[in-house]
């Protein structure tokens, strides 16, 4: 995109909770170049199994462990992922979020999670706590 920024119509890109490295780079870039952003799985495997949860705070050094989000869900997993799919909408460069799903009762969920947003003290939270995460899932 920095290179040849008129070639681009749209980019995808994961970005959400665990992984907000794209927001420091590549959200300017299309921003600059008015491409759309696609976000790709954005709760994927981390925010939706407690034991993945643990499993990659324990890596980062965060003791908290599964309970590391328990102030923004309250300790409900279902709460986490529509948190999860509300900050991955949150920024303005994000024109798409693509959501996986298994049935239509899992899209309807996924589509009613961005129905709400967070409040600016969560996302200002999250960003600091999380802003230069990089998780693969």
């Amino acid at each position: 995109m920095e290179r040849h920024p008129d070639i681009w119509d749209s980019v995808m890109f994961k970005y959400g909770i665990m992984n907000q490295w794209p927001a420091k780079r590549s959200f300017p870039l299309a921003n600059s170049s008015e491409t759309g952003i696609l976000n790709m799985a954005p709760v994927r495997l981390t925010l939706t199994r407690l034991e993945k949860l643990n499993e990659r705070m324990s890596e980062w050094g965060d003791e908290a462990g599964e309970n590391a989000f328990d102030w923004l869900s309250g300790g409900d997993p279902s709460v986490l992922i529509r948190k999860g799919y509300q900050f991955a909408a949150e920024p303005p460069e994000i024109t798409t979020v693509i959501s996986g799903t298994s049935s239509i009762e899992h899209l309807e969920a996924n589509i009613s999670a961005l129905d709400g947003t967070l409040s600016h003290d969560d996302i200002a939270r999250l960003k600091t706590l999380y802003g230069d995460s990089e998780s693969p899932d």
